[in-house]
């Protein structure tokens, strides 16, 4: 039974570094990974996921997902994903309830105010 987890920490915690280890975890093992963040994330450019530390891959837009058969992939992963709306989030449940594809989502769980990003909201609920 896939499952849609949530790892969130603070800023500067590897969070991305760790995203980019899961995708490369899974592909030393010869699977497949959809690596995703939201558009408005532009910290590292285009279409490049870049942890603090150094690591980096290629990855697309969370906005873009349609253009995807995620059963093709063995798991997704969504960084800054406190950027996520409700019906972002609602593909996401989706994907693992539906389709059976785990999702791995990494991000900030409340803002400096101890308020949630919609994003992580929609995650918690």
């Amino acid at each position: 039974m896939a499952k849609l987890y949530f790892r969130y920490g603070a800023m500067g915690s590897s969070k991305t570094a760790n995203a980019i280890m899961v995708q490369y975890n899974y592909q030393e093992r010869g699977q497949r990974a959809l690596l995703l963040k939201p558009m408005l994330d532009k910290r590292d450019g285009g279409k490049v996921m870049a942890s603090r530390c150094g690591l980096n891959s290629e990855c697309d837009f969370i906005e873009n997902i349609g253009d995807y058969d995620v059963t093709a992939y063995d798991c997704v992963i969504v960084d800054e994903a406190q950027f996520l709306t409700k019906a972002q989030v609602q593909t996401l449940v989706h994907i693992v309830d539906d389709l059976s594809v785990p999702v791995v989502a990494y991000g900030l769980r409340t803002d400096f105010r101890g308020e949630f990003f919609q994003g992580s909201l929609w995650l918690m609920a």
